[in-house]
Protein backbone atom coordinates (compact mmCIF):
# COMPACT_ATOMS: atom_id res chain seq x y z
CA UNK A 1 0.00 0.00 0.00
CA UNK A 2 1.00 3.04 -0.99
CA UNK A 3 0.45 5.95 1.89
CA UNK A 4 -0.16 10.17 1.02
CA UNK A 5 0.16 11.56 4.38
CA UNK A 6 -1.41 15.69 3.34
CA UNK A 7 -1.48 18.25 5.97
CA UNK A 8 -1.54 22.15 5.84
CA UNK A 9 -0.03 24.58 8.49
CA UNK A 10 0.80 28.32 9.31
CA UNK A 11 4.09 29.58 8.99
CA UNK A 12 4.86 28.99 12.99
CA UNK A 13 3.66 25.13 12.51
CA UNK A 14 -0.12 25.55 13.57
CA UNK A 15 -2.88 23.75 11.93
CA UNK A 16 -5.54 24.64 13.91
CA UNK A 17 -6.47 27.98 16.31
CA UNK A 18 -6.93 27.42 19.89
CA UNK A 19 -10.23 28.92 20.49
CA UNK A 20 -12.18 25.87 18.53
CA UNK A 21 -12.69 27.75 15.50
CA UNK A 22 -11.61 26.41 12.31
CA UNK A 23 -8.73 27.71 10.77
CA UNK A 24 -8.68 28.09 6.82
CA UNK A 25 -5.41 27.61 5.91
CA UNK A 26 -5.23 26.36 2.48
CA UNK A 27 -5.60 28.36 -1.01
CA UNK A 28 -8.44 27.73 -3.43
CA UNK A 29 -5.39 26.13 -5.66
CA UNK A 30 -3.96 24.09 -2.64
CA UNK A 31 -7.70 22.82 -2.42
CA UNK A 32 -7.93 21.91 -6.23
CA UNK A 33 -4.80 20.34 -5.89
CA UNK A 34 -5.60 17.86 -2.42
CA UNK A 35 -8.57 17.21 -4.52
CA UNK A 36 -6.72 16.00 -7.92
CA UNK A 37 -4.51 13.79 -5.46
CA UNK A 38 -8.06 12.38 -3.59
CA UNK A 39 -9.03 11.04 -7.14
CA UNK A 40 -6.17 8.90 -7.50
CA UNK A 41 -7.13 7.40 -4.00
CA UNK A 42 -8.84 4.11 -2.83
CA UNK A 43 -9.13 5.55 0.70
CA UNK A 44 -9.11 8.14 2.83
CA UNK A 45 -8.59 8.32 6.67
CA UNK A 46 -8.84 10.90 9.03
CA UNK A 47 -9.10 10.34 12.96
CA UNK A 48 -12.18 10.80 15.06
CA UNK A 49 -10.31 14.37 16.43
CA UNK A 50 -10.89 15.76 13.04
CA UNK A 51 -14.74 14.31 12.76
CA UNK A 52 -15.40 16.08 15.90
CA UNK A 53 -13.34 19.54 15.02
CA UNK A 54 -13.51 19.65 11.30
CA UNK A 55 -16.68 17.58 10.16
CA UNK A 56 -14.88 16.87 6.67
CA UNK A 57 -16.79 15.50 4.33
CA UNK A 58 -14.37 13.61 2.59
CA UNK A 59 -15.58 13.57 -0.92
CA UNK A 60 -13.93 13.10 -4.42
CA UNK A 61 -15.21 14.82 -7.62
CA UNK A 62 -13.97 11.45 -9.42
CA UNK A 63 -16.33 8.97 -9.94
CA UNK A 64 -13.96 6.67 -8.52
CA UNK A 65 -15.19 5.34 -5.05
CA UNK A 66 -13.37 6.34 -2.40
CA UNK A 67 -13.69 4.76 0.92
CA UNK A 68 -14.02 6.86 4.14
CA UNK A 69 -11.88 5.46 6.80
CA UNK A 70 -11.67 6.82 10.59
CA UNK A 71 -10.31 5.20 14.02
CA UNK A 72 -11.24 6.37 17.46
CA UNK A 73 -9.74 4.84 20.46
CA UNK A 74 -13.33 5.18 22.21
CA UNK A 75 -16.88 4.52 21.99
CA UNK A 76 -18.26 8.19 21.34
CA UNK A 77 -18.81 9.21 18.28
CA UNK A 78 -21.18 11.41 16.06
CA UNK A 79 -23.44 9.74 13.84
CA UNK A 80 -24.45 13.09 12.12
CA UNK A 81 -21.47 13.97 10.79
CA UNK A 82 -20.44 14.07 7.34
CA UNK A 83 -18.42 11.23 7.32
CA UNK A 84 -21.63 8.98 7.58
CA UNK A 85 -24.77 10.96 6.21
CA UNK A 86 -23.00 12.37 2.89
CA UNK A 87 -21.90 9.65 0.33
CA UNK A 88 -22.50 6.60 -0.39
CA UNK A 89 -18.94 5.10 -0.95
CA UNK A 90 -18.49 2.51 1.85
CA UNK A 91 -17.50 3.63 5.71
CA UNK A 92 -15.23 1.69 8.09
CA UNK A 93 -14.88 2.12 11.40
CA UNK A 94 -11.55 0.87 13.45
CA UNK A 95 -11.75 0.68 16.91
CA UNK A 96 -10.14 -0.92 19.63
CA UNK A 97 -11.74 -4.72 20.54
CA UNK A 98 -13.56 -4.18 23.28
CA UNK A 99 -15.05 -1.53 21.74
CA UNK A 100 -16.20 -3.36 18.95
CA UNK A 101 -19.94 -4.21 20.31
CA UNK A 102 -20.94 -0.96 21.75
CA UNK A 103 -19.85 0.83 18.44
CA UNK A 104 -21.61 -1.60 16.53
CA UNK A 105 -25.03 -1.47 18.08
CA UNK A 106 -24.66 2.13 17.68
CA UNK A 107 -23.42 2.53 14.35
CA UNK A 108 -25.68 0.39 12.34
CA UNK A 109 -25.36 0.32 9.11
CA UNK A 110 -24.09 3.58 8.64
CA UNK A 111 -20.92 1.67 8.46
CA UNK A 112 -18.66 -1.38 9.75
CA UNK A 113 -16.56 -1.67 12.74
CA UNK A 114 -13.73 -3.67 12.69
CA UNK A 115 -11.70 -4.53 15.72
CA UNK A 116 -7.78 -3.08 16.07
CA UNK A 117 -6.38 -4.22 18.57
CA UNK A 118 -6.24 -5.06 22.57
CA UNK A 119 -6.30 -1.82 24.28
CA UNK A 120 -5.98 0.50 21.36
CA UNK A 121 -6.06 0.25 17.48
CA UNK A 122 -3.01 -0.83 16.15
CA UNK A 123 -1.68 1.45 12.89
CA UNK A 124 -0.10 -1.68 11.29
CA UNK A 125 -2.99 -3.96 11.47
CA UNK A 126 -5.74 -1.53 10.21
CA UNK A 127 -3.26 -1.17 6.90
CA UNK A 128 -2.79 -4.60 6.58
CA UNK A 129 -6.46 -4.92 6.56
CA UNK A 130 -7.32 -2.08 4.24
CA UNK A 131 -4.93 -4.08 1.96
CA UNK A 132 -6.83 -7.13 2.53
CA UNK A 133 -9.46 -5.23 1.16
CA UNK A 134 -8.08 -3.95 -1.99
CA UNK A 135 -7.10 -0.70 -0.95
CA UNK A 136 -3.78 -0.07 -2.99
CA UNK A 137 -3.41 3.80 -2.38
CA UNK A 138 -4.44 5.62 0.97
CA UNK A 139 -4.73 9.67 1.89
CA UNK A 140 -3.96 9.90 5.20
CA UNK A 141 -5.51 13.57 6.27
CA UNK A 142 -5.99 12.90 10.05
CA UNK A 143 -5.24 15.80 12.62
CA UNK A 144 -2.31 16.22 14.78
CA UNK A 145 -2.38 13.13 16.55
CA UNK A 146 -3.06 10.26 13.69
CA UNK A 147 -0.72 12.67 12.03
CA UNK A 148 2.14 12.63 14.46
CA UNK A 149 1.19 8.18 14.98
CA UNK A 150 2.24 7.59 11.47
CA UNK A 151 4.99 9.86 11.20
CA UNK A 152 6.23 8.49 14.01
CA UNK A 153 6.00 4.70 12.93
CA UNK A 154 7.17 5.02 9.80
CA UNK A 155 4.49 4.45 8.01
CA UNK A 156 4.18 7.16 5.15
CA UNK A 157 5.30 6.93 1.87
CA UNK A 158 5.38 10.81 0.67
CA UNK A 159 4.43 13.96 3.04
CA UNK A 160 2.62 16.44 1.03
CA UNK A 161 2.79 19.69 3.26
CA UNK A 162 1.46 22.95 2.43
CA UNK A 163 2.29 26.23 4.33
CA UNK A 164 0.24 28.92 4.31
CA UNK A 165 1.87 32.14 4.64
CA UNK A 166 0.74 33.63 7.93
CA UNK A 167 1.52 33.04 11.41
CA UNK A 168 -0.66 31.90 14.16
CA UNK A 169 0.99 32.61 17.11
CA UNK A 170 -0.95 30.96 19.62
CA UNK A 171 0.48 29.11 22.57
CA UNK A 172 -2.16 26.27 23.01
CA UNK A 173 -3.19 25.84 19.12
CA UNK A 174 -2.69 22.55 17.44
CA UNK A 175 0.72 21.81 16.25
CA UNK A 176 1.11 19.85 13.00
CA UNK A 177 2.88 17.18 15.02
CA UNK A 178 3.36 16.23 18.83
CA UNK A 179 6.75 15.77 20.70
CA UNK A 180 8.39 12.09 20.04
CA UNK A 181 10.89 10.27 18.60
CA UNK A 182 10.14 9.99 15.20
CA UNK A 183 11.52 7.67 11.88
CA UNK A 184 12.57 10.61 10.06
CA UNK A 185 14.96 12.17 12.47
CA UNK A 186 18.31 13.86 11.50
CA UNK A 187 19.81 10.95 10.85
CA UNK A 188 17.54 9.75 8.55
CA UNK A 189 16.43 12.85 6.17
CA UNK A 190 12.97 12.84 4.09
CA UNK A 191 14.40 13.76 -0.11
CA UNK A 192 12.54 16.91 -0.95
CA UNK A 193 11.02 15.99 -4.25
CA UNK A 194 8.85 19.23 -5.46
CA UNK A 195 8.02 22.59 -4.31
CA UNK A 196 5.27 23.82 -5.84
CA UNK A 197 3.50 27.83 -5.38
CA UNK A 198 -0.62 27.18 -5.61
CA UNK A 199 -1.72 30.86 -5.08
CA UNK A 200 -0.30 32.03 -1.86
CA UNK A 201 0.31 28.69 -0.69
CA UNK A 202 3.66 26.70 -0.59
CA UNK A 203 3.26 23.16 -0.89
CA UNK A 204 6.10 20.49 -0.61
CA UNK A 205 6.05 17.25 -1.17
CA UNK A 206 8.61 14.91 0.65
CA UNK A 207 9.68 10.96 0.04
CA UNK A 208 10.07 9.37 3.25
CA UNK A 209 11.14 5.94 2.52
CA UNK A 210 14.11 5.21 0.50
Amino acid sequence: MYIIQKCVMSLDGYIDAASGDRLMLSSKEDFERRDSVRAQCDAILVGAGTLRADNPKLLSKSSRPLIKVTLTQSDTIDLKSNFFTIGSDKKLVYCPDRKVKKLQMKIADLAEVVGGGAKQVDLRFMLSDLERRGIKKLMVEGGSQIGTLFLQQGLTDELQLSIAPFFVGQKNAVRFVGPGTFFNDLNNRMNLVSVEKLGDTALLTYYLKR
